[in-house]
């Protein structure tokens, strides 16, 4: 949240309908300290979605209610639709916009922000991918869209404009309303499983990552290229989705249930740059070792990972 520079506040939302402002402490950080939390409001249901730009956050519950609020003066604005709800991401762009995803026959609507308050109706709406709007309402398919996000001011075309979002058959679609079709869509066809999250940037802006629902794996496709994509295992393989990412410059950073996790594609990287965060060995119980342990590279640093790509290495082209 922006803060004056300071970089220490935090909005976060909980299964529990809280939505909170955390303060965190000035360095140097002590152990004893602990953050000031600041309740903001609370949600009658499960917070599934949160997202910020500018002085602009919303939230989203399952149920559909969603609320818009402007962090400098605490009014608020609220929508409710009649859908399960997944994922949203709001833009304070020069025409500001909030996207939300929902399981429906049109899984990701486009709601107007107009003098600070959340439009009823969409403007713009997307039905399933594999579905052609010619056919009529009545043939739209119903899917799902469970991560969205925005592209930064280095991607491609008109960055400002695109929204790229995880799809209930495993594709990523990259969108510019108001056409009612993608401009681009994205696959491993190796996976079918559905995405859960996305990201947008890298190093050059021009890296698409999605989550998958299974096996903690991330998909990464480069949009010059978006044949050459390829896929990577989060270290351990969980079982579980991978449910939040972030693209920072050359690393991305993920969570699935078990861990958080980032893959770091800089090079040089040394014990130093990311230090552990378990408890003390003194604290441990004797002959007991850390799980992760065993998934580290001899270096001590690394971790063992599995990777592949999606295009296949004997096909001509």
């Amino acid at each position: 949240m922006p803060d004056g520079g300071e970089d220490r506040t935090l909005l976060t939302c909980f299964a529990d309908g809280y939505v909170m402002r955390v303060i965190l402490q000035k360095k140097p950080f002590l152990v004893s300290s602990h953050p000031a939390l600041d309740i903001l409001y609370t949600s009658a249901d499960i917070i599934e979605s949160l997202s910020l730009s500018e002085n602009f956050s919303f939230t989203l519950s399952g149920s559909g209610n969603g609320v818009l609020r402007n962090t400098l003066t605490g009014t608020t604005s609220e929508i409710h639709i009649n859908e399960k709800s997944w994922s949203s991401y709001i833009s304070a762009s020069d025409s500001p916009y909030v996207a939300l995803g929902t399981s429906s026959t049109t899984p990701l609507a486009i709601y107007p922000i107009q003098e600070s308050a959340l439009s009823p109706n969409p403007s713009t709406f997307l039905s399933s991918i594999r579905t052609q709007d010619s056919r009529g309402p009545s043939a739209r398919e119903s899917s799902a869209v469970y991560g969205i996000t925005g592209p930064p001011p280095s991607f491609p075309g008109h960055p400002g404009q695109i929204v790229v979002s995880g799809w209930f058959d495993g594709r990523a679609a990259a969108t510019r309303p108001p056409a009612l079709a993608p401009i681009l869509t994205l696959s491993d066809p190796w996976a079918t499983e559905s995405i859960y999250s996305v990201a947008v940037g890298g190093g050059t802006g021009h890296t698409v990552a999605a989550g998958t629902a299974r096996h903690s794996v991330v998909a990464f496709w480069d949009v010059r290229k978006p044949r050459d994509g390829w896929s990577v295992h989060a270290p351990g393989n969980d079982a579980s989705p991978v449910y939040a990412l972030a693209l920072e410059s050359a690393r991305i950073f993920g969570a699935t249930q078990s861990r958080a996790f980032v893959c770091d594609f800089s090079g040089g990287i040394g014990a130093e740059t990311y230090p552990p965060l378990g408890s003390p060995a003194s604290s441990a119980p004797r002959g007991s070792r850390r799980v992760d342990d065993s998934l580290r590279t001899v270096d001590g640093v690394h971790y063992q990972v599995t990777q592949y790509l999606h295009k296949n290495p004997m096909a001509v082209n």
